[in-house]
């Protein structure tokens, strides 16, 4: 007896092999032995979708975990290179001989970027990095005006960052202070930004490919502005539709970006800005290991995968890959921040993703 395919059943099939057949991995070398570190996500829904993205999509290999095993590294595959640049990360490098040629974010210039002081010695005269000192005397000095903030080299999510209004708050203001239990001096002052709004963008090489505006939890109601200084902030990142976000918006960030890359060429990058009240950009940092998630992980593979390979992925490749973890971070972002989304004018419908997409369990 002939069994027959109902033509559900052969549509399936047809996107399976399709879907299969597009499926080569990045390599991806990180420093974080847990693919959990690769985000700030901490719900176990979020992480167990970033664990499916990471292992359908990469070839993963920690420089700390994998060093001492036997591994043939491929020489003709795309490497995103993640999470900074250390001895252990050198070593690795070294004995396996990875083709750095085909790697997306080169040690030397992510050891160039991690530091917030050489990131502004290097470009303070640029106009869209706010004016900045490195020392207390300087500010004293009249160097700035205030408001001023003040951070420490290696600060993040706002720790180690303080606004000042005042030089007699500068002065009376007791240093060194304790962030994450260590005792810490403030490395560099800027002065203040009237802020708008502010967003993580997203790069591949000197092309904007994502705009995530960054709007502070309700829930925990901690901005810059109010918490203590070994207090982070939390941030909902909202994904902007780029269809709304204006070109002259665009077309400044791939500028600035540009600027930076004469310097520090990174690949897959972040460029933390933030607008006034005019519009206008300002620089508050560049990060060469932005948060991860599933979300992202599926965006920059297909972004990088498309720029290595010089081939588009097809839609319907693109639809699963949709379907099973983009729509799913999406929807778990509308169902706990509905108030943040609202604030965005930028967002995307996160609305319509949520009625379309059905609940894949993980």
């Amino acid at each position: 007896m002939v069994s027959l395919y109902t033509f559900d059943e052969f549509l399936y099939e047809k996107v399976e092999n399709e879907y299969k057949s597009y499926l080569k991995k990045v390599l991806f070398i990180k420093i974080s032995a847990d693919v959990n570190r690769l985000s700030g996500d901490s719900n176990e829904r979020d992480l167990a979708l970033n664990n499916a993205a990471a292992e359908e999509l990469y070839i993963l290999y920690s420089t700390k975990e994998d060093i001492n095993k036997n591994l043939q590294i491929p020489d003709d595959m795309p490497i995103l290179y993640y999470g900074g640049h250390n001895k252990n990360a050198r070593s690795f490098l070294e004995k396996f001989k990875v083709n750095t040629k085909n790697m997306y974010n080169h040690p030397d210039d992510m050891a160039m970027s991690g530091s917030k002081v050489e990131f502004s010695k290097k470009f303070k005269e640029c106009s869209w990095l706010p004016k900045t000192v490195f020392t207390i005397d300087e500010v004293l000095n009249d160097s700035l005006k205030f408001p001023v903030i003040a951070k420490i080299d290696d600060g993040h999510s706002g720790l180690g960052i303080k606004i000042f209004k005042t030089k007699d708050e500068l002065k009376n203001f007791k240093q060194p202070f304790k962030v994450e239990g260590e005792e810490r001096k403030f490395d560099l002052y800027s002065e203040c930004i009237d802020v708008d709004r502010e967003y993580r963008t997203i790069f591949l090489k000197d092309n904007c490919i994502l705009v995530n505006e960054r709007i502070a939890c309700i829930k925990t109601n901690k901005t810059v502005k109010t918490k203590n200084i070994d207090e982070g902030v939390d941030f909902v990142y909202v994904v902007s539709d780029m269809n709304k976000v204006p070109k002259s918006f665009i077309n400044k960030l791939n500028e600035i970006a540009a600027d930076i890359r004469k310097q520090i060429k990174l690949d897959v990058w972040a460029i933390d800005v933030v607008t006034d009240k005019s519009g206008e950009i300002y620089v508050l940092e560049i990060n060469s290991a932005p948060g991860l998630g599933s979300e992202k992980l599926v965006e920059i593979y297909e972004a990088v995968y498309e720029d290595f390979y010089k081939e588009k992925l097809p839609s319907s490749f693109k639809e699963e890959l949709n379907k099973k973890y983009i729509s799913q971070c999406r929807k778990e972002l509308y169902k706990n921040y509905k108030e943040e989304i609202l604030k965005s004018p930028w967002a995307i419908d996160y609305e319509s993703i949520d009625k379309k997409y059905k609940y894949i369990k993980y």
